[in-house]
């Protein structure tokens, strides 16, 4: 599926990994983003969840107006099974945008719309200035999560207010720690940090510099945060940027999830710690220590 908007080179382009029932938690992060690109990677188990997907896709106007879609079928990983093939999807969808920066993010996820602004740029003046060719940085975006019976911060003002009065708070400290959130408040400008156990931030990258997921992490477990590991081992900077957030959206668990196995998700501890054993041995992470199993994260999205 193809947006009827075509985006300009210099913007930045939301990038989404997902499953088929999450739709309209689709159209919420391109209303949200107001009028930017999507790209769309969308796990689909039959013809009728794709025919589905094209009716609501063709009958939302932000869906229809900005956002590229590819339907992924896999026979080997379904979430049936509760193996998703989470991070070969955030591949594909990488791959499909058509600009010069992307943020891949959760399809539970909407951008600040006020604060975003300077991301929709067409012209790109503000992530040029930060990431030139060649710059292997990625700029981390921080994620809160706010009340649900109040209408989500869109600047960083109104965010800095709700946070005062506690409709709002950051999301997850146990993944999103190495963001320093208490630095955030007051910056002005990038900061930047460094990784963390457990850490899975979101963060703009250019598109030709963005370091590829590791697409031996199958379903729930230690995808992203092998990705940070993996990027910062091959040189990669990580920053914060001062203005800049994203919110996370209550909602139950995606029903793969719900199938996840404890032996698959043994595999999976088995298979980070093998995984940062590969680093380990080419000089990185030489003062890293894997988390203990049954310590990562459960407030993650995705």
């Amino acid at each position: 599926l193809k947006a009827e908007r075509r985006p300009t080179f210099p913007q930045l382009t939301l990038a989404v990994a997902m499953t088929a029932d999450r739709i309209m938690r689709l159209e919420a992060v391109a209303k949200a983003y107001g009028g930017g690109p999507v790209v769309v990677a969308v796990l689909v188990d039959n013809d009728g969840e794709i025919e589905l997907f094209n009716r609501t896709w063709s009958q939302s106007q932000w869906l229809r107006s900005f956002a590229d879609v590819q339907f992924v079928r896999d026979e080997q990983h379904t979430r049936r099974e509760g193996i998703l093939p989470i991070n070969a999807l955030r591949n594909i969808a990488i791959r499909l945008a058509q600009t010069e920066f992307v943020l891949l993010v959760d399809v539970d996820l909407t951008p600040g719309q006020e604060a975003f602004k300077c991301l929709r740029d067409p012209e790109g003046v503000y992530l040029r200035s930060l990431l030139p060719p060649g710059s292997k940085s990625a700029f981390i975006v921080p994620v809160f999560i706010t009340d649900t019976s109040h209408r989500a911060p869109v600047s960083k003002r109104e965010l800095l207010n709700a946070l005062k009065h506690r409709t709002s708070l950051p999301y997850c400290l146990n993944s999103q720690m190495g963001t320093r959130f208490e630095r955030w408040y007051s910056a002005k400008e990038p900061y930047e940090v460094r990784f963390e156990t457990d850490y899975e931030p979101y963060a703009v990258v250019r598109k030709d510099d963005y370091p590829a997921y590791d697409e031996r992490f199958v379903g729930y477990g230690f995808n992203k945060v092998a990705w940070v590991i993996g990027a910062q081992a091959s040189g990669f900077r990580l920053f914060v940027l001062p203005g800049q957030f994203l919110f996370h959206l209550n909602h139950l668990e995606n029903d793969w999830v719900q199938h996840i196995s404890k032996t698959h998700y043994l595999k999976t501890w088995r298979r980070y710690f093998a995984y940062t054993g590969e680093l380990a041995t080419e000089g990185f992470l030489n003062a890293y220590h894997p988390p203990a199993l049954g310590n990562e994260s459960v407030c993650t999205a995705g």
